[in-house]
């Protein structure tokens, strides 16, 4: 399944305990067929990182919207997983 990072703005959250409020609002709705598997988020940069496996970017985009009037998405990604330990010798 693809693999994506969303980026948010959180110019609305002011610190950790906003963003968890926002993110039991979201795992509550997740629909079937997306996963969401981990997030970062960067207050000094007003930015929230989120990992997702979805079937496409609209079924994405439909899964996000219970969060994007306090985390509005600003971009997402497809992304493939490079692991460093893949290089050590």
């Amino acid at each position: 399944m693809p693999r994506y990072i969303v980026v948010h703005s959180t110019a609305g959250v002011t610190d950790q305990e906003e963003a968890v409020v926002a993110a039991r609002k979201l795992a509550r709705s997740v629909p079937e067929g997306c996963k969401w598997i981990n997030s970062w988020l960067a207050l000094q940069r007003a930015k929230m990182f989120c990992e997702w496996e979805a079937p496409d970017t609209d079924t994405l985009l439909a899964a996000l919207e219970p969060v994007t009037e306090v985390t509005p998405v600003e971009g997402i990604y497809e992304v493939a997983q490079v692991d460093p330990a893949w290089y050590e010798e």
